[in-house]
């Protein structure tokens, strides 16, 4: 699966830009979005900033929704489809480091 998640980090000179991940996935797996961010994480660029289980884990309280592919979705409960996947903040202008808004 290819994964693009969008980069920035507020106060940074760089510009936004988006990261490619090749990651394993396979359709039985069921993985989640934060599955999928979490493999980044460990495996492929620590750097990465995200709400990382942050509260629930169970699509309650909120705090990991992300663009999935021009959606609003809930990180942690929403399953992983297809062969590519797009992830971006909910709200650009409000971007303090890649998928966290302030």
């Amino acid at each position: 699966m290819i994964v693009k998640v969008y980069r920035y980090t507020l106060g940074d000179d760089q510009a936004a830009h988006y990261d490619s991940f090749e990651i394993p996935y396979c359709e039985e797996d069921e993985a989640t979005v934060m599955d999928v961010l979490d493999y980044i994480s460990v495996h492929l660029d620590h750097t990465l900033s995200y709400y990382k289980h942050s509260a629930c884990n169970h699509g309650i309280c909120g705090r990991c929704l992300v663009k999935v592919n021009g959606e609003n979705k809930l990180a942690c409960i929403t399953k992983v489809k297809g062969e590519q996947l797009l992830l971006e903040p909910v709200n650009k202008e409000k971007v303090m480091k890649d998928l966290i808004i302030g």
